[in-house]
C-alpha cells in the first residue's frame, strides 16, 4: 500500500467517517419531533415491571420465595445466632455444601459478599422455585447438576444459617 493511500485511509477514518456519523445522527435525532435531548442521558426504566425472565427487579436481586421485601440485618454479627446456624448447617446443609470447596453444591464461604441476605434466605427456603425461575440459580444448576433439595428448615433456621455464613466469612477474612 502506498503512502498516499495510507494517508487517505487515515484521514477518512479519523476525520470524515466520524463527522459523517455525527451528521447522520443529528439529522435522525432532530427530524424526530418527539426527541427530547435531556431524556437521551437519563436512566430509562421499563414501564413493564417484569423482565424477560418473568421476574421483577426486586426478584432479580433478592430471589423468589417467601421473602418479598428486603430483609434488613444488623451489621453486628450475633454470635449466638451464628452458633445455632452452624448446628443447623451441620445437620441440614453440610451433606451437600462445604464452606471452602465444591462438593455436591457450590462452596458457601463468601456467599454473603455477592448475594443479598434476602436472596440467600429465599434460596434456602425455596430452592425448587429459584432453580426454575431465577437465572443465577439456573446457572448454579447448570454448573453443579443438582437441584438443592428442600431441607424443611424454618425461617428462623434459615436466618441462623445466614448468620453462620456471615460469621464464617468474617472470621476467615480476619485471618
Amino acid at each position: 500500500m502506498s503512502k498516499k493511500s495510507t494517508l487517505f485511509i487515515a484521514i477518512f477514518v479519523l476525520f470524515i467517517y466520524p463527522i459523517a456519523g455525527i451528521t447522520v445522527a443529528a439529522i435522525v435525532i432532530y427530524q424526530n419531533p418527539d426527541f427530547e435531548p435531556v431524556k437521551m442521558w437519563q436512566f430509562v426504566t421499563r414501564e413493564d415491571p417484569v423482565n424477560e425472565y418473568g421476574l421483577t427487579e426486586f426478584q432479580m436481586k433478592h430471589g423468589v420465595g417467601p421473602f418479598t421485601s428486603e430483609v434488613k440485618i444488623p451489621t453486628q454479627i450475633d454470635e449466638n445466632l451464628a452458633k445455632t446456624g452452624e448446628a443447623v448447617f451441620q445437620v441440614k446443609c453440610s451433606g451437600c455444601h462445604k464452606l471452602d470447596k465444591k462438593y455436591v453444591g457450590p462452596p458457601l464461604r463468601g456467599v454473603t459478599m455477592y448475594r443479598s441476605p434476602t436472596y440467600i434466605l429465599n434460596m434456602i427456603l425455596n430452592p425448587g422455585e429459584m432453580v426454575k425461575r431465577h437465572p443465577i440459580a439456573k446457572g448454579l444448576l447448570a454448573q453443579h447438576y443438582t437441584v438443592m433439595s428442600p431441607q424443611n428448615v424454618t425461617e428462623d433456621d434459615a436466618r441462623a444459617v445466614l448468620e453462620f455464613l456471615r460469621y464464617d466469612f468474617e472470621v476467615q477474612s480476619a485471618n
